[in-house]
């Protein structure tokens, strides 16, 4: 079973699979599902064989259906050593299946799992692989969690991971409008504003009060360069703040007043 589930793994590798086997499941599996329960699951891999299994217990894994893979675990075990099974479940987001696969000993988890959970916002996802799982993650991590603006996730891993982010996430967040992760992220050494930072971090549309707009003052006597991208990029409503935090977000004590 091991060698053909391997050989079936070529199109699960593909870069369409995904997209293909929510089809499948949308279109097929869970009408069949709803129709027919467990009852049938034995027929349909009789017909097709390892490849209606593999079928099975990835699409189980993929959309959260707990009963059917612990039905196919029951009935056929663990034998189908499946790369990615694990990581397949933290970014699908199902705790409960990600939670079956460590404790009945599947294999196929990497640091795409937390790197995956991370960048799709599933927090506890996070949580449950720092807690019980080994592997860790990787700067992607936390990259992608600020690019994509989930707070909860970018603050967790900051806060219990050593891995950090690069240097750019700071700008992924700004990039993508997601001011809040640019605020966490600009108190951090590792995270200093850019100034591609500033580009989108300064100019925000819409919001005439906001605590942390430029000082023009602080702009025309440390970076005027900056201001030149600013006022390129879209009139400002400048709002005074203190001259010393001006300084300090743009890395030039020596104008402090």
């Amino acid at each position: 079973m091991a060698s053909t589930c391997r050989d079936f793994w070529l199109s699960y590798e593909r870069t369409d699979f995904v997209p293909t086997l929510r089809r499948i499941d949308a279109e097929f599996l869970t009408p069949w599902y709803r129709g027919y329960g467990l009852a049938r699951v034995l027929r349909y891999i009789d017909a097709y064989g390892y490849r209606g299994f593999f079928t099975l217990l990835v699409d189980a894994v993929h959309a959260g259906r707990l009963p059917v893979l612990m039905f196919l675990h029951h009935t056929y075990g663990s034998g189908c050593d499946v790369p990615h099974l694990v990581d397949l479940a933290a970014c699908s987001g199902h705790l409960d299946v990600l939670s079956f696969l460590h404790q009945n000993g599947y294999s196929g988890c990497s640091t795409s799992a937390m790197d995956g959970a991370a960048a799709l916002g599933h927090v506890h996802i996070v949580k449950f692989l720092h807690e019980y799982r080994q592997e860790g993650c990787s700067v992607q991590a936390l990259d992608f969690a600020a690019q994509n603006g989930h707070l909860d996730v970018v603050t967790f891993l900051k806060t219990h991971r050593n891995e950090g982010g690069t240097p750019g996430a700071i700008d992924f967040a700004a990039q993508n409008g997601h001011f809040d992760v640019a605020d966490y992220l600009s108190q951090f050494e590792a995270q200093k504003p850019s100034k591609l930072w500033m580009r989108f971090y300064w100019v925000r549309p819409g919001e005439s009060l906001w605590r942390h707009q430029l000082l023009l003052l602080a702009l025309l006597v440390t970076c005027v360069s900056a201001l030149g991208v600013i006022m390129a990029f879209s009139p400002l409503q400048i709002n005074a703040i203190s001259t010393s935090e001006s300084a300090a977000y743009i890395d030039n004590s020596s104008i402090i007043l």
